[in-house]
């Protein structure tokens, strides 16, 4: 017997590259599930044990604060896996919802949240294991309000404590300085994307955005975050900003988060009962006068209904390099001219992809100059033939919607004398091509 025995199907919870999420109801109970499901067809193998990977990481973490697994099931060219259903949607909805009323959370909360996540996280490293992809969108509210930690689909194994992984997967948004320079990582990276994940719960924005990838990486590894509202205590604030340490072996673990006094009363047994440890905050009412009063404000969680939100278009954006390699010349899109006019670029088709663009007696810009760089850079890398080829499987991959990270590895795979960051080259010049 299969899935098909066993659940029947409700609604569509979210679409990905590759499946899609659906809202499940098991026959035999009524009970709702969530059946995250993974076409295989057309995937690597690689891809394919990833998702098996996901499966068999979900067994093993029995955890309060992590979505829990129920089964998985190997049909045809699916990976189908039933997890918990978190009926109240996830923490990127619920801080846009905070940032469109502005309303701050209250110190209370954000500690319970830390204290959740925290405990949760530091179960997971226990296992030898690192997340590598914790963002908000993978951080769901339960019925009672409690934070779980899920979507393990890009973890990693380690086989001891200390391994270092060099795979580059994750959200770039709260990808960590080490990730940006190309270094080995450990469980220091998900700290600081977990330091992400809570300067956004208190300031209701990332501490990192640009509209450009490598923007975004020179602003990680070189430029600090703005500083945090006024309404939290030093105390929490320095507790984020440890999380926030680009010297990745000056950076908090969780086990020394974990034992941090500020959230001390906060913390629990996860071997205990969820309900006797967390506050019920669902049907709590906060007044948006008190919301920074740690003193008067009641520790409310403030969950609420909804399907989980999308994933941010622009933490789906997926990058390698150094700070060092960070072009200043890259203009972000609201800066540049649109007299198009006054450039002529040679056609992106045919044998001249590779032609510097030439100058009239016009003015010449410098997002013009910026890509004809570019593509001077691109000829004296790759010959024409393997440029052509790469050319064409970016621009295709990008017309389906397909993640960066898995373009890259696909790559990486066929031309293995080549890095994530020559194939970064070749995005950026159809990003340009595609935006002058």
């Amino acid at each position: 017997m299969g899935y098909a025995d066993f659940y029947c199907e409700i609604d569509v919870i979210g679409n990905g590259a590759y499946g899609q999420c659906m809202l499940v109801q098991e026959i035999a109970t009524g009970k709702k599930y969530v059946a995250k499901k993974i076409h295989t067809l057309g995937l690597s193998k690689e891809e394919v044990e990833r998702s098996k990977l996901e499966s068999d990481l979900l067994k093993q973490l029995r955890h309060p604060h992590i979505v829990s697994y129920k089964d998985s099931y190997f049909e045809g060219h699916k990976v189908i896996i039933i997890m918990e259903y978190c009926e109240s949607g996830d923490l990127a909805k619920l801080i846009k919802k905070h940032a469109d009323t502005m309303m701050k959370f209250t110190e209370p909360q954000v500690l319970v949240m830390l204290s959740q996540l925290v405990s949760a996280l530091e179960f997971v490293h226990s296992r030898k294991i690192l997340h590598r992809d914790i963002k908000t969108s993978n951080i769901f509210l339960s019925a009672d309000g409690s934070l779980k930690l899920g979507d393990f689909g890009i973890s990693k194994v380690l086989n001891s404590s200390v391994d270092l992984a060099y795979t580059l997967v994750g959200t770039p948004l709260n990808m960590s300085p080490e990730l940006c320079n190309h270094q080995p990582y450990a469980t220091k990276s998900d700290v600081w994307a977990l330091g992400c994940v809570f300067y956004e719960i208190c300031a209701l924005k990332p501490p990192f955005a640009s509209l450009g990838l490598l923007s975004l990486v020179n602003k990680i590894t070189k430029e600090s975050p703005e500083p945090l509202p006024d309404c939290y205590s030093e105390n929490l604030k320095e507790l984020i900003y440890s999380m926030l340490i680009k010297d990745a072996d000056a950076r908090m673990s969780t086990k020394e988060l974990a034992s941090d006094p500020v959230f001390a009363d906060f913390l629990f047994n996860p071997m205990q009962s969820i309900e006797s440890n967390i506050p019920n905050f669902r049907d709590s009412c906060l007044n948006p006068l008190e919301l920074c009063n740690p003193e008067t404000a009641l520790p409310t969680l403030n969950a609420f209904e909804g399907e989980n939100a999308d994933e941010l278009s622009v933490g789906e954006e997926f990058v390698e390099s150094s700070a060092s390699d960070v072009d200043d010349t890259d203009i972000p899109q609201d800066e540049r001219s649109n007299d198009d006019e006054n450039v002529v670029i040679e056609s992106n088709s045919g044998p001249n992809i590779l032609s510097p663009i030439k100058k009239t007696g016009k003015s010449y810009k410098p997002e013009t100059q910026f890509l004809e760089t570019k593509k001077n850079d691109a000829h004296s890398k790759f010959p024409k033939a393997i440029f052509r080829d790469i050319y064409e499987f970016i621009k295709q991959q990008r017309m389906l919607k397909i993640y960066e990270d898995i373009i890259f590895s696909t790559l990486i795979e066929k031309y293995t004398h080549y890095s994530v960051k020559d194939f970064l080259l070749v995005d950026q010049i159809i990003y340009h091509e595609e935006n002058l």
